[in-house]
């Protein structure tokens, strides 16, 4: 999608606002917004994508991406205790849910290197 001007997204939100238009339209303008907030890059490569491509700094800041493999490093620490109720994740922050996920992961890692490990065992016999 088009990224969108100041002006333009001001022109929506009016449109969006205004009682006098018909449904429609003012579900077109927001969508337009909403697409644009979704998908904010032309020509999204998943391979290259970096949200900061646009920084005069990029290339002093830039971190490559690149597939993981084995595990991901946690540095031994373990995410906060999970307080359950309707609000799943509220006071989760990024670096608990990120210990979170990745001591999940480690976990199956161990399980997967296990099976591995069995069926090289069981293979042998």
């Amino acid at each position: 999608m088009k990224k969108l001007t100041k002006l333009q997204i001001e022109n929506k939100n009016e449109i969006i606002s205004n009682k006098n238009l018909s449904i429609e339209e003012r579900r077109a303008a927001y969508n337009d917004i909403l697409q644009m907030t979704l998908n904010p890059v032309e020509n999204f490569d998943p391979e290259t994508f970096d949200p900061f491509s646009d920084d005069p700094d990029y290339e002093v800041k830039r971190r490559p991406r690149q597939k993981h493999s084995g595990k991901i490093n946690t540095f031994g620490m373990n995410p906060k205790k999970i307080l359950e109720g309707q609000m799943i994740g509220h006071f989760e922050s990024k670096q608990d849910l990120y210990l979170l996920f990745a001591n999940k992961f480690n976990d199956l890692m161990d399980e997967v290197e296990d099976m591995k490990k069995e069926i090289k065992k069981l293979q042998k016999q």
